[in-house]
């Protein structure tokens, strides 16, 4: 099989996987924000981004690095792999532990469910943590379909525990729900580790056997990475504790939609660019040109792809916030004593919110029966143009890891990391989750600049302008074509015109490429030839 097609296909499994949790992860998502009110979801999530900023330090970057090494010494993986083991082990142990023990003794979290829940959510973490980390061999050994289908049982023990917690679901349970709910997360972590190990056996004999020369090396080559991993992600979760403490668990709850939504889609330039990591440990060694068309494909493709999904989520922001999630979180008018009834005409919600029974969604007392205010779909069409700069970065952010110039990397995520922390500081109190948004984007804008800046003082990218024109032009046509048909689609079908709408406009978009020949197939299979 030649290399363009290992690289599409082990990213086409990893992204049909992700596809598939992501559909999971918005059923999973509707129905909790149906089940719970924003203020005990904005803590469920900011539970989870909490313990995710020990979870990053845990991982230290030791993952992408293994790849690179083993890729790098073939013969010498299950070396490597029982160090990164060991390595791995001992970090995830200490740091969550930590995180477990410090918790409950911060003030924001003292006697709050967040405090309650932090031992089963970091133990749930670190199982998790160790099944990434037998996958790495999976993804060397591009066999990742099988980290896919591991990933798929787990999420399906997790979706059907949701529905069921959403079927039982009664007013004025919520402790018990929550626990149930963390239960569930942990029980899915332990499907997802025993089908890793299945899998992964079959590659690699497990052992502990520590070397202090690869043991040091994988550190050395992790330290910088890591960090700089840690810097990178540090912004996505920062951005929910800091609002979370300076605005409360509603408006955390309602950034934290676009941002899961964000953080799905950014998973498929990663996946892309793993499965490209071993052709540009090999190139960039032995061929500049052949690491150059690499990088040029890479870019490309990545850019061939976010475009419709920035313009096309630009116009179709509200029914897409809407299908996934609870009305309490999407921009309009609310009445006070149940932020579920939601309406676009101030008229209509001061006749219809009048002497409304106070329910378990009701908002702070306010003076009137309504209130409006902007909700998460405003969020995600702000958010989307960090997404369209995010996953062009990660191309950048691989170049420096395959040449060795991970100190680099550490550099450009700790300036962006800087920026965000002191804007969101500065914003947040008087903007709340907007200047979040805006700064997110600001952050990795950022990034893309320094890294793509950094790549041209050493190599060259050499994409014509027309290329952008076309794209750009092309995802512009169909995001309005987006528009109209869902306005004319949903007198008919309603909210479930998008499963109409999406795969029709996929399909259009890349016929038209192929009938146009705005790109050509066979240029990006000759930017991945190493041989």
């Amino acid at each position: 099989m030649s290399n363009f097609k290992k690289v599409f296909s082990n990213t086409f499994w990893q992204i049909l996987s992700r596809f598939i949790q992501a559909l999971i992860g918005v059923v999973s998502l509707k129905l909790l924000t149906e089940i719970f009110p924003a203020d005990v979801y904005g803590q469920y999530v900011t539970l989870f981004e909490y313990i995710g900023f020990f979870a990053i330090a845990a991982d230290f970057g030791l993952y992408t690095v293994c790849i690179s090494e083993m890729s790098k010494n073939t013969e010498e993986k299950e070396e490597i792999f029982a160090n990164l083991l060991f390595l791995r082990v001992v970090l995830t142990v200490f740091i969550l532990g930590f995180a477990s023990f410090i918790t409950p003794k911060i003030g924001i979290y003292e006697n709050t469910l967040i405090a309650k829940g932090i031992y089963i959510v970091s133990l749930m973490t670190g199982i998790t943590l160790l099944s990434g980390t037998l996958s790495s061999v999976l993804q060397f050994e591009l066999k990742m379909h099988k980290a896919a289908l591991a990933q798929l049982f787990s999420k399906v023990v997790y979706i059907f525990g949701v529905i069921y917690l959403w079927k039982i679901s009664i007013a004025g349970d919520t402790i018990n729900k929550f626990d149930f709910l963390l239960d569930l997360n942990l029980l899915s972590s332990l499907v997802l580790l025993f089908f890793t190990f299945i899998y992964v056996r079959k590659y690699i004999s497990f052992s502990f056997k520590v070397s202090k020369k690869y043991s040091l090396n994988l550190i050395k080559k992790a330290l910088p990475y890591g960090i700089a991993i840690m810097l990178n992600k540090f912004y996505f979760k920062i951005d929910v504790l800091m609002i979370q403490a300076m605005k409360g668990n509603f408006e955390a709850a309602t950034y934290s939609i676009p941002i899961k939504i964000m953080e799905i889609l950014n998973l498929i330039p990663v996946f892309f660019m793993n499965s490209c990591l071993p052709f540009l440990g090999k190139t960039f060694k032995n061929s500049k040109e052949k690491f150059q068309n690499i990088i040029k494909g890479s870019f490309k493709s990545l850019f061939i792809v976010v475009c419709p999904v920035l313009m096309c989520g630009y116009f179709l922001a509200y029914p897409l916030t809407a299908s996934l999630s609870n009305t309490q979180f999407l921009s309009g008018y609310h009445c006070v004593s149940d932020a579920r009834r939601i309406f676009q005409q101030e008229e209509l919600a001061m006749k219809e919110c009048e002497n409304l029974e106070k329910s378990d969604f009701a908002l702070v007392e306010n003076q009137n029966s309504y209130v409006y205010y902007e909700g998460s779909d405003f969020a995600f069409k702000i958010i989307l143009f960090a997404l369209f700069f995010a996953f062009l970065n990660v191309v950048f952010n691989y170049y420096l890891l395959a040449s060795d110039n991970q100190k680099t990397l550490l550099k450009f995520n700790f300036t962006a990391l800087g920026l965000n922390v002191v804007l969101n500081y500065i914003f947040i109190p008087i903007y709340g989750f907007m200047a979040a948004s805006l700064v997110t984007v600001v952050c990795e804008a950022l990034i893309l600049f320094l890294g793509l800046n950094y790549y041209l003082k050493n190599h060259k990218l050499n994409i014509g302008f027309g290329f952008y024109l076309k794209i750009s032009a092309l995802s512009l046509f169909l995001g309005f074509l987006c528009k109209y048909l869902y306005e004319f689609s949903f007198i008919y079908m309603k909210n479930f015109n998008l499963l109409l709408i999406i795969p029709v406009i996929v399909a259009l978009y890349f016929g038209l490429i192929y009938k146009f020949k705005l790109t050509n197939l066979d240029d990006l299979k000759n930017y991945f030839k190493t041989s």
